[in-house]
């Protein structure tokens, strides 16, 4: 037996003993967005799909498919740059700028109207629903608008003082409204009608994001420090600087089991804070992305992180999928795979094992087995995006299969080994 074909055997039977190996989970780069510099805003629509706020070409990018492929949507006129997305009543917004505008689609983005263009604003930075309305976060004037009616309709609504940008408004889970500013939060309890500085934070030159979390806690992502407020904004404790290379923190997410992850910008990375603790300790390094805009997890345990050309996903590294663990006699049977490849050149290995031996799969020919061992496909210089291929497909399950039990197993090797977190296996055993 060759050393490959040794690693290849050792690790599928190390899954067979500990399943939980079989899906390994890392960040990957999903498909490219064309022509895009920076990705500022994620956003996921009732209906699944992700929708990417991008420049410099004022583009709103989709996916349907977890970030496999993304679409660009219909040209959105005289924007250049989209910094806030929303989703209400199933429509699609976009703040835009240098227009100081807000579009709108009811068509996932086949066709974008312009719902405002606001006369004394350049940027429109955010965009929520509150309280039955659309509030916008705009700039350079520190202006709030508000629309009550869909987009079809807006009117000013508070003004905060001396504020040039407004760059994130957050509604808590008792109604009261945030505004992340140059200098401070702010807060309105009516609405947004007025709004008055909160406590602080001290020293905080900008507010870029704002959180609230499940027990009630506020944070607030500033120039490279987070605070944290348990009194609605009356008093802030600073949680410290995430890095050393950290000068502005630009997103929140917060875990199930109430860990605050912060996406923070120039060192393109990922730091957390577990409950209890009071010291960041680094989650993810992402140098590649640059900075970290924008951060979603995804109802089915992934997540996707925006920063400088690209978005990067967390999630299973290679995946393979029967159509049924347990398939009868004579029904349609194919096996899938989906792979987040790894930086360099690699070679792919798909084959499925049983009593009768060891057999590989022929991409062209999904139907085909091939005795023996034998690459799938090879990537020398490797590639820059995810990769979904059909590996195995029949019309009907033989009848000489009933009863017996197989494993279909892909990998990716290079150097004559397995590379690590890249190898899994899916057991099927056909009905008797």
């Amino acid at each position: 037996m060759s050393r490959l074909a040794a690693s290849l055997a050792a690790a599928v039977l190390l899954q067979a003993a500990s399943p939980s190996l079989a899906a390994t989970w890392g960040w990957a780069p999903t498909a490219p967005l064309g022509g895009v510099e920076d990705v500022f805003r994620l956003i996921r629509a009732a209906d699944g799909a992700v929708y990417a706020a991008t420049c410099p070409t004022g583009a709103v990018f989709a996916t349907a498919d977890g970030g496999m492929t993304w679409t660009r949507t219909a040209e959105i006129d005289g924007a250049s740059h989209v910094l806030a997305l929303l989703e209400s009543d199933g429509a699609i917004y976009a703040g835009t700028a240098p227009n100081g505008a807000v579009f709108m689609t009811a068509d996932g983005g086949e066709t974008w109207q312009e719902s405002a263009c606001f006369p004394d604003a350049a940027e429109v930075k955010t965009l929520i629903e509150a309280g039955g309305a659309i509030h916008a976060g705009t700039g350079p004037n520190g202006m709030i608008y508000k629309s009550s009616d869909g987009g079809m309709t807006w009117e000013r609504g508070g003004e905060i003082a001396g504020a040039r940008f407004i760059y994130c408004l957050l509604e808590g889970a008792d109604g009261t409204l945030y505004a992340g500013a140059d200098d401070r939060v702010y807060r309105s309890d009516d609405g947004g009608v007025t709004w008055l500085p909160t406590g602080g934070p001290a020293g905080a030159a900008y507010v870029y994001t704002l959180l609230e979390t499940a027990d009630g806690a506020l944070y607030a992502g500033c120039d490279g420090m987070v605070h944290r407020s348990d009194d609605g904004g009356e008093t802030w404790l600073s949680m410290g600087l995430l890095g050393a290379r950290s000068w502005a923190v630009f997103a929140f997410a917060e875990g199930e089991d109430g860990t605050i992850f912060a996406g923070s910008s120039c060192d393109g990375a990922i730091h957390a804070l577990p409950p209890g603790e009071t010291a960041w300790r680094l989650a993810a390094d992402l140098s590649g992305l640059g900075n970290i805009y924008a951060l979603l997890p995804l109802p089915d345990g992934t997540a996707l992180a925006a920063g400088v050309r690209r978005v990067m996903k967390h999630g299973p590294l290679l995946r393979i999928e029967a159509s049924d663990p347990s398939p009868a006699a004579g029904v349609p049977f194919e096996v899938r795979a989906s792979v987040m490849p790894p930086a360099g050149g690699f070679t792919a290995w798909g084959f499925l094992s049983g009593t009768d031996g060891v057999y590989s799969f022929d991409l062209g020919r999904p139907g085909i087995l091939i005795p023996g061992l034998v690459p799938v496909a090879s990537a020398p210089s490797g590639i820059d995006r995810p990769v979904s291929a059909l590996l195995f497909s029949i019309p009907a399950v033989p009848d000489s299969a009933a009863g017996r039990s197989y494993t279909f197993t892909a990998a990716l090797t290079r150097g004559g080994a397995v590379i690590p977190g890249f190898i899994e296996a899916a057991a099927v055993a056909v009905a008797p």
